[in-house]
């Protein structure tokens, strides 16, 4: 740093100012000291900046300007640049200046500094760095000698077989130049005498310095191949650290003659189930997402492709002898699901072909997105059972997951807690047994909360549809509107649709005219034959006998409710043989008809051991407790000496 000042009795108010910097150029090499200004910058102005010195906004009060002049060599002050309030660091600094090309551009060294100046006269001078240009090639920028090829190189030329035994490499030597220095550089080259890119290139290091010391590369025979068959020519050009080039060396003409041809296009990958939308999705990721690699001309036995999905490899393919296109690789769910479930992601993917220990070449690459995203928890994978989704619970009458005869002709209230972080608009499917439409839904409102319960209505008309099951599965989808996911199934033991085909009772104490009358003692009871069926029935199912009583003889004008008497469990026998039941509730169920004709509608109902209910059909009794000549019903209470009044 420097603290020069122009003015010697201002040497108390000078600055501490470092050194300019020059992005464009090269840093000095050990040992050495001077910046290198690349070939590339040295026909345009020179790029110089400033940084900003301690106390700039301290110091600067009551001033008016600066000006920061660069000063190269002996030319003095050529760029400046004036600084004016208010003066603020953040905002002045870097401060940019450029050199024109004509002042700096000279062969040799220089050495570039600034000096700032304030509106007083007084200068300060920084440190000083010494900038290097070099116009001159290596080896006086005369071109090399030709490349040193081996002795033992077959005069027709080079062979697959002499490749092999001689380590699938050509070893050449580049002759030693005068005027060698580091980081010279050798580009060599290998085709027509005009090719636009070098194969490869070497740097020549300190311990190529040493005199004697050989330089030598070596053509790969992966070089050679790509490169193909025919009169190639191996030749150099010599290039400094600056970028100066001479010449190429001399071409020496090589015949190649049976090395395997390489392949030169590659068409793009290509994902199929992205291909019209541009989206890989969960459903896609069920389905099997695979990566096509069509038709590669040339493509040989043992070569490798090697693919990258949003910078992931997938598995490497080695081609067969005859390979079959397209060739397929498949993306495991770990790779597609490792950019996370969070919304869509740009994804990328290429493959690279490979043969022996070459570089490769790169195919083009192709874009598309992947979304993973879902209503509820991440997927744990594909499948779209996802197992932490919570459970529905149907709250049948009886007990949970339980539909029996109570609930009959009912909707089923179903319920379930809302999942983790919902959003307004997902929605909500849930799906009853093997029923072909949603059986009900809800969309996720703004407010809802986690663990909220959600409560559905089943239609009874899809219940009844879809009928009994001892274990029937229902479930719910959930759905972004991009995704969908299921849950696991809740199994629910449905018994509601009715038995069919139960006989309706028999009254054996009924006369031949199907009527009750005094002469059976109805008081005593009357017996009610449930038949049996081996085909409906079994031990263990239950029966309610039921009584209606109606004037009339037609059951149609009852005067009670259908009255169910207490429940019985049919044995083995009774039901293939039936049961026999005693209506003996005469005073409610036959007595109020008194001396007027009347009926009763009698049936059963059926609830089988799983909950199934059934119905029989209604047998009409016709009953008739009138007493001849007595103003009063038969009730067992003797001889009636009450004549009716007229």
């Amino acid at each position: 740093m420097s603290k020069k000042t122009c003015c010697a009795s201002c040497a108390a108010q000078s600055l501490v100012l470092n050194a300019p910097i020059v992005p464009d150029a090269l840093p000095p090499l050990a040992g050495d000291t001077a910046l290198v200004i690349p070939v590339q910058f040295q026909g345009q102005p020179l790029r110089v900046e400033v940084a900003a010195w301690d106390g700039y906004e301290e110091h600067s009060g009551g001033r008016f300007w600066f000006d920061v002049q660069a000063v190269l060599g002996d030319q003095g002050v050529v760029a400046s640049h004036r600084l004016t309030p208010p003066f603020d660091a953040a905002a002045d600094f870097p401060v940019r200046l450029e050199v024109p090309v004509d002042l700096f551009n000279h062969p040799g060294f220089s050495e570039l500094s600034y000096q700032v100046c304030a509106d007083t006269g007084n200068c300060d001078n920084s440190d000083s760095v010494t900038i290097e240009i070099d116009h001159r090639a290596p080896n006086g920028d005369n071109p090399g000698d030709p490349l040193k090829f081996p002795d033992n190189l077959p005069a027709e030329g080079i062979t697959e077989a002499w490749l092999a035994l001689n380590g699938d490499r050509l070893e050449v030597t580049v002759p030693r130049w005068p005027d060698m220095e580091r980081e010279d550089r050798v580009l060599f080259y290998w085709g027509t005498p005009f090719d636009a890119e070098p194969v490869a290139v070497l740097t020549i290091t300190q311990a190529h310095l040493v005199p004697g010391t050989p330089i030598t590369f070596a053509y790969s025979g992966d070089i050679l191949r790509e490169k193909g068959n025919g009169l190639m020519n191996g030749y150099y050009v010599l290039s400094d650290r600056a970028g100066n080039r001479n010449g190429r060396s001399p071409v020496v003409p090589i015949d190649v003659i049976d090395l395997p041809a390489v392949p030169d296009e590659f068409p793009a990958p290509v994902v199929p189930l992205a291909s019209v939308d541009r989206l890989i999705d969960l459903e896609d990721a069920r389905t099997g997402v695979v990566v096509e690699i069509g038709p590669i001309i040339d493509a040989a036995a043992g070569d490798l492709l090697e693919t990258w999905w949003n910078g992931r490899q997938l598995p490497t393919i080695t081609l067969p002898a005859n390979p079959q296109w397209p060739q397929t690789v498949s993306v495991s769910w770990a790779i597609l699901s490792a950019d996370g479930f969070a919304g869509p992601v740009p994804t990328n993917v290429q493959y690279r072909w490979r043969r022996g220990n070459a570089p490769g070449e790169d195919s083009p690459m192709i874009s598309f997105s992947v979304d993973l995203s879902v209503a509820g928890p991440n997927p744990e994978e594909p499948d779209p059972i996802n197992p932490r989704l919570d459970l529905l619970v149907v709250k049948g009458l009886t007990g949970d997951n339980v539909l029996v005869a109570p609930d009959m002709n009912k909707d089923a209230r179903v319920l379930v807690d809302l999942y983790a972080n919902p959003r307004a608009g997902e929605l909500l499917e849930l799906h009853w047994g093997d029923h072909p439409q949603v059986a009900a839904s809800y969309r996720v409102q703004v407010g809802d909360q986690p663990g909220q319960e959600i409560e559905f209505k089943v239609p009874w008309t899809i219940i009844d549809s879809v009928g009994n099951h001892p274990q029937l599965p229902i479930f719910y989808w959930t759905s972004n509107g991009v995704n969908r996911q299921r849950s696991r199934d809740t199994l629910v033991r449905v018994a509601v649709r009715q038995v069919e085909g139960l006989e309706p009772v028999t009254i054996p104490d009924a006369n031949d005219y199907n009527y009750i009358a005094c002469a059976q003692e109805p008081w005593n009871g009357v017996r009610v034959k449930i038949p049996g069926n081996a085909a409906l029935l079994a031990a263990g199912d239950l029966v309610e006998m039921s009584w209606q009583l109606s004037l009339g003889g037609t059951g149609e004008q009852p005067i009670t409710e259908h009255v169910y008497f207490p429940p019985h469990e049919l044995s083995a026998t009774e039901a293939v043989e039936g049961v026999i039941l005693l209506m003996d509730r005469f005073t409610d169920l036959i007595l109020p008809i008194q001396r007027r004709e009347g009926s009763a509608n009698i049936s059963y109902r059926l609830t089988k051991q799983d909950g199934t209910p059934g119905i029989a059909p209604i047998k009409r009794l016709r009953l008739d407790i009138t007493v001849p000549n007595c103003s009063r019903p038969c009730d067992g209470s003797g001889i009636c000496n009450d004549p009716p009044e007229d």
